[in-house]
This record gives C-alpha cells, sequence and structure tokens, in this order.
C-alpha cells in the first residue's frame, strides 16, 4: 500500500528545502496544548487557528490524551492558523505552491511509543498521506500499512493510502518527527 514518492513530483520541493524546513521546525516555541486532538481535521483546525501549539493526539481504544504523540497544526484546506506563515515562511510557501495538500502538520512521537492500529476512512482512492522524516533516530522508527513495514527515515518521503489499517512506532531513544500531508492527487 506504498506509493514511489518520486510519482509526486511536489515532493522534490519539500525535500530540497528540508533544511530550511527543519530549522524552522526547531525555533518553533510552542506550548503543548490543553485540548485534545480527538475530533475532524476541521474541528482541530477550529480550536488552533487563533492559538497555534502542540496537541496532544488520540489513541485507539482509550479516551485520554495522548501525550506521547503530539501535533503541532501547519494548513487545512488553504486555511493557515494565524502565526504560522510568520513562524514558517519556507514551509508555509510550499504549502501555497500546492493546493492539492489538504492537510498539513508536524508529528511528533515520543521515544518508545506507539500508534496503535488504525485507518482513516475518509482518505482512500485519490486521497493519499506522505510522510517527510524530519528527525528520526536512524533504524528506530516504523510505518507499517496493512502489514507491509517501511522504516521511516530522516530526509526520506513515504507515500501511503491512510484508508488501510496502519501503525506507527518509535523504539528510540528520541523524538521521531515526521511533516505529515494529505493531498489528492487527483488535483496535481
Amino acid at each position: 500500500m506504498f506509493f514511489d514518492p518520486k510519482s509526486f513530483d511536489f515532493i522534490d520541493a519539500f525535500l530540497q528545502n528540508l533544511d530550511r524546513i527543519r530549522a524552522e521546525y526547531r525555533a518553533l516555541d510552542a506550548p503543548v496544548l490543553n485540548l485534545y486532538r480527538n475530533g475532524t481535521h476541521q474541528e482541530y483546525f477550529e480550536q488552533i487557528i487563533n492559538n497555534n501549539g502542540w496537541v496532544p493526539s488520540w489513541q485507539v481504544g482509550s479516551s485520554e490524551k495522548n501525550y506521547q504523540w503530539l501535533t503541532y497544526g501547519l494548513i487545512y484546506q488553504g486555511i493557515f492558523p494565524n502565526d504560522t506563515v510568520q513562524k514558517m515562511p519556507c514551509t508555509t510557501e510550499l504549502l501555497k505552491q500546492f493546493p492539492f495538500i489538504q492537510v498539513a502538520a508536524f508529528s511528533r512521537m515520543k521515544p518508545l511509543s506507539m500508534i496503535a492500529p488504525h485507518c482513516h476512512p475518509e482518505l482512500g482512492g485519490d486521497m493519499l498521506t506522505c510522510h517527510i522524516g524530519i528527525e528520526l533516530a536512524p533504524k528506530r522508527s516504523y510505518l507499517c500499512v496493512n502489514g507491509e513495514f517501511q522504516e521511516e527515515v530522516e530526509d526520506k518521503a513515504l507515500v501511503f493510502d491512510g484508508s488501510q489499517e496502519h501503525f506507527a512506532l518509535n523504539s528510540g531513544d528520541r523524538d521521531r518527527t515526521i511533516l505529515y500531508m494529505e493531498f489528492d492527487r487527483s488535483k496535481m
């Protein structure tokens, strides 16, 4: 259920600018907000539009906040949280160039953590997911889609069908951070 990232030209623009994207990510001085990202993307972005920060995500089978998996929202359907353009000019300029990217965020997993198997039924067909490695411990971060494992690597992209069951794990001793994007390949 993985696709060749070279089949999607826009990914190369992000890879070519990854040092700048990584620098903007590292310069983020954002708090962990007292929110819970357990609804739709739209509901999540409505909560962070005026006050962005790291938001605890969900965990399959639990109603508790998951502080092991944090998300920093970048764009939802062409809309950026209010201070995002100022804090991340390179990243946001790239996202503006590709309007078929519907959702983007930094996604950070703490060491020795796992996102349990799940699927996103709103994806599939022409809606695909891309992960680009920002900071990862070598040979310690993996994504499994429909039983197929791929290592997540800094400076590399993985593209997959998020409607298929998938899970991620970080068995490393440092955070695993990716640039997460959902895109509509029919609008490319």
